[in-house]
């Protein structure tokens, strides 16, 4: 054996993949225990092994890639089984191989060859089988086989688990995942959504945040949260939907998941004059850089009036009698913080003053795309057609030799079955008491 071909036979074995299987649980494990999808991941060894993105990482996609060949191979060297298992016919055995068959009878009747011959195979016909034979002077050797279709749902099966695998491989490299947090009113485009940067530059449409609804119980307590969002293309709308947290919105293969809400809020910086030089929304925990200066404003959290139990039970883009807890900020320094309502000047350093002017609620959206989703689909029902057919379909193989000796005939008879044996035997021996004891015609 060549050593290109021991490697192919290691890579293709049932051990390989087995090791590769632990290997991506494990891994698999890894990715749920850390974080993922967080930038400045610490450590020289942690950004080698791109541990705060496992499974978009190099050797995740390489462990992947490995069990995809594993599993072609072990469907390749299936081939020949199938090949065999699919055939009409097959080999055809003696007495003395029948009688080492976990399943065997053997009897004498009396009567002519052909008339024995005829019954036997009378009978594995009505039950299903299908027969070969082969006639040597005063002796035939039948063989009988059913369900042999059971090795192709043995094979699509594990066809289905290679499509699987190159579903998801294609999907962690063609798709992408993101997500945001969008102030009602606002519009975004998909480059502007952290972790969709290199997205294919075919989906470059906007996403408007029209309205955005919190249904609450008489208690307060949230019940649903909903968006409305607008689908934008050269500026015109191309798509509106209102969508819910496990109602998404889908365009082009893009979805749009509802995955949280909150309170942002608008500032604006006004100069001694009363001019206002600067605006913005910022969302809870974001910092708002005031320009011409070296301080920071940091939203550390929107009080909003519908969180006491006695508030609205839905939440508009109005301004309402609220409070922002804030920070200022130099330097990475907290030099100021406090509590400000909305319209309550706060002073800054030379003579400008920064206003929280109303809060808007911001919708956190996750958006997603999977081009791999149709092939893990495709493989899920071949894996369903595969089951099924290796569930249904039982193989089942019975040989007859049917000898002439004398005024008499020797039947000896065996079979054999891969699964429910039990079944089999006592499916076996009603045929065998019909051959030797049922009436000859």
């Amino acid at each position: 054996m060549t050593r290109g071909r021991r490697w192919w036979t290691f890579l293709s074995s049932m051990k390989m993949g087995l090791f590769l299987l632990l290997a991506l649980i494990v891994a698999s494990v890894v990715g749920t225990l850390v974080p993922q999808d967080q930038a400045g991941e610490v450590g020289r060894l942690s950004r080698f092994l791109q541990l705060g993105d496992v499974y978009h990482s190099w050797w995740y996609v390489g462990l992947v890639g490995l069990l995809t060949l594993n599993l072609v191979g072990c469907t390749v060297r299936r081939l020949r089984l199938l090949s065999a298992g699919l055939s009409r016919k097959g080999r055809l055995l003696e007495p003395a191989q029948i009688s080492r068959l976990d399943a065997c009878r053997a009897f004498t009747r009396t009567g002519a060859l052909n008339i024995i011959e005829k019954k036997v195979t009378s009978i594995l016909t009505r039950e299903g089988y299908e027969l070969w034979s082969e006639v040597e002077n005063d002796k035939v050797r039948i063989g009988a086989k059913k369900g042999r279709f059971h090795v192709l749902g043995s094979f699509i099966t594990h066809v289905s688990l290679v499509v699987i695998v190159i579903g998801v491989l294609y999907g962690g490299m063609g798709g992408y995942k993101g997500t945001i947090d969008a102030p009602v009113g606002t519009n975004f485009s998909l480059s502007q959504v952290p972790g969709l940067e290199d997205r294919n530059q075919d989906d470059n449409f906007s996403i408007r945040v029209d309205d955005f609804q919190v249904e609450r119980y008489p208690d307060g307590s949230p019940s649903g949260y909903y968006s409305r969002l607008t689908v934008l293309e050269n500026n015109q709308p191309a798509k509106t939907a209102t969508i819910g947290v496990n109602s998404p919105l889908v365009y082009q293969g893009v979805k749009v998941y509802q995955a949280r809400y909150g309170q942002a809020v608008e500032i604006k910086v006004h100069q001694p004059d009363g001019e206002t030089s600067l605006s913005g929304v910022v969302t809870e925990g974001d910092v708002f850089p005031v320009v011409g200066t070296d301080l920071s404003v940091l939203v550390y959290r929107c009080l909003h009036a519908s969180d006491s139990p006695a508030a609205v039970t839905a939440v508009s883009s109005e301004a309402y009698s609220s409070q922002v807890m804030y920070a200022i900020v130099r330097d990475n320094q907290y030099i100021g913080m406090g509590n400000a309502k909305i319209g309550q000047s706060i002073p800054l350093e030379k003579g400008k003053t920064l206003e929280f002017t109303r809060l808007v609620p911001y919708t956190g959206l996750e958006i997603k795309k999977d081009p791999g989703v149709p092939v893990v689909w495709t493989g899920a029902m071949l894996m369903l057609l595969g089951m099924g057919m290796m569930l249904v379909l039982q193989p089942r193989k019975i040989w007859v030799v049917v000898e002439q000796k004398g005024a008499s005939v020797t039947v000896t008879m065996g079979g054999t079955a891969h699964k429910n044996r039990l079944a089999f035997t006592e499916h076996f021996n009603r045929l065998a008491d019909e051959i030797s004891l049922g009436k000859i015609q």
